[in-house]
């Protein structure tokens, strides 16, 4: 499949999980072709999807197997894909309101107990029809889909918008933390120098907290390699503004800046007894930037790691410490505005789920 050139689209069940909405529309949301050499006089005009089909993807790695869409749109002949079903409603709904009902959790909750499967999930039709549905009249169905439909516009509007925050953080750091990229900050022209992280820095290893002894709250975070915390503790190892390299397992070398206090676990390095001539948010800029090298500093296959000799003699660069200084308070507050608009995601997320479970069940009446 491409997304270049064709005559057939064709809705494929990993984009359902992945990619797409409640609704599909694809005057507005890219839907790959089948490629030119595939021969499209095998399909029957029965097999092309129209405005108001469901389909459902019957197979998935988890229990999200079920997620379904509504086709709200099309420009180009349209087929669903290997494991989708596809459903035309027998009645008239509103437009809208069946992908979403059929992504509540009212609806998911009934698929549940007859998912079949262990490593791979999957959803038969026979089970799909036995379901039961909770149809409001039509002008509740018109409102409901509006209500869900402005929360996803609310949404797509937040996501484009952190993408582009995103973007311009990525720039910043591709022209202020690089020393060759020929931008410097008005009013400074002092050399950059380089050195290994050693240098300016103490490469401290955690110690390690058996997962029993993990709490799932608790006042202290745990790092032990991994992007986010294995748990909480009662106990601290490890001062607030302090940067962390995860040591081991497959996101070995990811970069945090924690402003808290928390445990540093067995498969966590940490950045401390900083050089006076180096800031901290800085350092830390500097290290996600170079990320990815970071990264693949890691050996081992069954659990790779990164050896703490390998990371000593990581080389960085930086400018004079008042430089230093401007350039952290630049990208810490590009960095504040991602993580603004990603509670902000985050919170409409939540609300949207939460009509969606009082509009979809008659729990709260529209009309």
């Amino acid at each position: 499949m491409n997304y270049d050139d064709g005559y057939v689209q064709n809705i494929h069940y990993g984009d359902i999980h992945t990619k797409y909405g409640c609704l599909l529309d694809s005057c507005t949301f890219p839907v790959p072709f089948l490629n030119p050499d595939i021969s499209i006089l095998k399909f029957k005009d029965g097999s092309y999807l129209q405005k108001g089909d469901i389909i459902i993807a019957d197979t998935a790695e988890d229990n999200s197997v079920g997620k379904a869409l509504e086709i709200v749109n099309m420009v180009f002949p349209t087929l669903s894909g290997q494991h989708t079903i596809a459903c035309r409603p027998k009645t008239h709904f509103a437009t809208g309101f069946l992908g979403y009902f059929l992504n509540s959790d009212y609806f998911h909750n009934q698929l549940l107990p007859v998912i079949t499967g262990t490593k791979v999930s999957s959803i038969s039709k026979a089970n799909i029809v036995l379901t039961r549905l909770l149809i409001p009249p039509l002008p509740e169905q018109e409102k409901i889909a509006e209500i869900l439909t402005t929360c996803d516009r609310v949404l797509t509007l937040k996501r484009e918008l952190l993408e582009e925050k995103r973007k311009q953080k990525q720039w910043l750091m591709q022209n202020l933390l690089a020393p060759d990229s020929g931008v410097r900050l008005l009013g400074f022209n002092g050399e950059w120098e380089s050195t290994h992280l050693s240098k300016v820095s103490q490469i401290c290893k955690g110690t390690q907290i058996n997962l029993d002894k993990l709490t799932k709250s608790g006042p202290y975070y745990v790092l032990n390699g991994g992007c986010t915390p294995s748990g909480y503790t009662n106990d601290w190892n490890v001062d607030e503004d302090t940067v962390s390299i995860s040591e081991g397992g497959n996101s070995c070398g990811f970069v945090n800046y924690n402003i808290a206090k928390f445990w540093s676990g067995g498969h966590c390095y940490t950045l401390q007894n900083l050089h006076n001539n180096i800031h901290r948010y800085f350092l830390y800029s500097y290290l996600k930037y170079k990320e990815g090298e970071i990264m693949h500093l890691r050996v081992g296959s069954g659990l790779p790691n990164i050896q703490k000799k390998d990371l000593s003699i990581f080389l960085i660069s930086y400018p004079p410490l008042p430089e230093q200084t401007a350039i952290a308070e630049i990208l810490s507050t590009a960095d504040k505005e991602i993580s603004l608009l990603e509670e902000e995601i985050q919170a409409w997320e939540l609300k949207k789920k939460a009509l969606m479970q009082l509009l979809l069940t008659g729990i709260v009446r529209t009309i």
